[in-house]
């Protein structure tokens, strides 16, 4: 905006009354929650007042009806704009103001969308702080006023709780089945419709066989991860990348296209060893810790005193759900700083015992650290209801 060497703006008549407008509407300040005067020169550090009796009227309505002022100018080294004074502070002509004034707080210029709702953001996040201080405040004195009710509860259960980890295990590993059988299946109706293409030598037809048998290995991947748990489809990913049809084309290629269309087609049902060993894994561990699970939940409900069953169980259940959500985390946690790390090292894909590896034992940590949580929780809840 240009302005004149009074100190007011170069504008028509038009612009005048668009900035007349924005003043009464509230949209020409940093925040419409706030007094639009707050966000004007209300500062005058280093400068000096002197009188200005012939300036212009301050715009009606903007300051409190009946509220007196007096014309000044505002005058700091070479630079000057007029402003009023009243009992409440100095306050800028809206539109008036001159940025380049540093030690005098002008935001009485035009601002962007973009300013208002960071000024906005600023306030609300000075509000939520001030209310965070004093929930935190509130919450240390009744900690200190009741230290009993913060206690953890004790559990009579001497064992860990790993049923929900068993749980998650065990529903990726099912899933891990089934996309077994489903490859194994797409790979056969592959492999006979190449050897069809074969006997009627129809070249063309092979190898749009083999490359829906491709295809179809992948479509069933990307639905047996989107199946998975998060840190079960985190594991598929690191250990079993996706390449094309051309790409395993390429892999397979024999002297015979058709031999080549055929491999295409029969690999296409082919698991990976490690894929395999994870299933076998699986197979075991998921079911062996939802047992040991289930046997620690009913030992401590079975040992509990008798008025403590409720909020053992309670405790149990919550540790149920807390391991499931820790171990999945945990798995993929682990898993895929591996794969991040193999990334670092710009090796092609990292090594797929490494990944099940630090996805097991992540499952494990972070599936402990979940279920006695969840336990704490559990037994919080319990009280709340009662």
């Amino acid at each position: 905006m240009a302005y004149s060497s009074s100190g007011t703006p170069d504008l028509s008549d038009d612009a005048w009354a668009g900035i007349k407008q924005e003043v009464m509407s509230g949209d020409r300040y940093a925040s419409t929650a706030m007094d639009p005067r707050q966000n004007w020169a209300t500062v005058a550090r280093g400068g000096q007042l002197s009188q200005n009796p012939d300036g212009p009227d301050f715009p009606a309505g903007v300051l409190d009806d009946g509220e007196e002022y007096t014309k000044q100018i505002y005058t700091e080294g070479d630079k000057s704009f007029p402003v009023v004074q009243t009992a409440r502070g100095v306050y800028a002509y809206p539109g008036s103001a001159v940025a380049p004034i540093a030690s005098v707080e002008v935001v009485g210029q035009r601002l962007t969308l973009e300013q208002r709702l960071d000024a906005d953001v600023a306030d609300q996040i000075a509000v939520n702080s001030n209310r965070l201080d004093q929930n935190l405040q509130a919450f240390v004195q009744n900690l200190q006023a009741n230290p009993a009710e913060f206690e953890i509860q004790p559990n009579t259960s001497t064992y860990a709780q790993t049923a929900g980890g068993g749980a998650v295990s065990s529903w990726d590993t099912y899933q891990r089945i089934q996309y077994k059988a489903g490859i194994a299946q797409n790979a056969a109706s592959g492999v006979a419709a190449v050897q069809a293409a074969r006997a009627a030598n129809d070249l063309t037809a092979a190898r749009a066989a083999a490359y829906s048998a491709s295809e179809g290995r992948i479509d069933l991947r990307e639905a047996t991860r989107a199946k998975q748990s998060w840190g079960g489809g985190i594991v598929s990913k690191g250990i079993d990348k996706s390449m094309t049809p051309a790409q395993y084309e390429a892999k397979y290629q024999r002297s015979n296209p058709f031999d080549t269309y055929e491999l295409m087609a029969e690999k296409s049902g082919a698991g990976r060893a490690s894929l395999n060993k994870l299933v076998t894994f699986g197979k075991i561990a998921g079911p062996a810790a939802m047992l040991y699970g289930g046997y620690s939940a009913y030992s401590a409900v079975s040992n509990a005193p008798t008025g403590m069953k409720g909020q053992v169980a309670a405790q149990e259940t919550g540790g149920f759900f807390g391991g499931a959500v820790g171990s999945t985390l945990g798995t993929g946690i682990g898993a895929g700083a591996v794969v991040i790390g193999a990334g670092f090292l710009g090796l092609a894909a990292a090594p797929a015992a490494l990944v099940i590896g630090a996805g097991i034992l992540g499952g494990m940590a972070l599936g402990y650290g979940g279920a006695e949580s969840g336990r704490w929780v559990g037994g919080k809840i319990y009280q709340w209801f009662q």
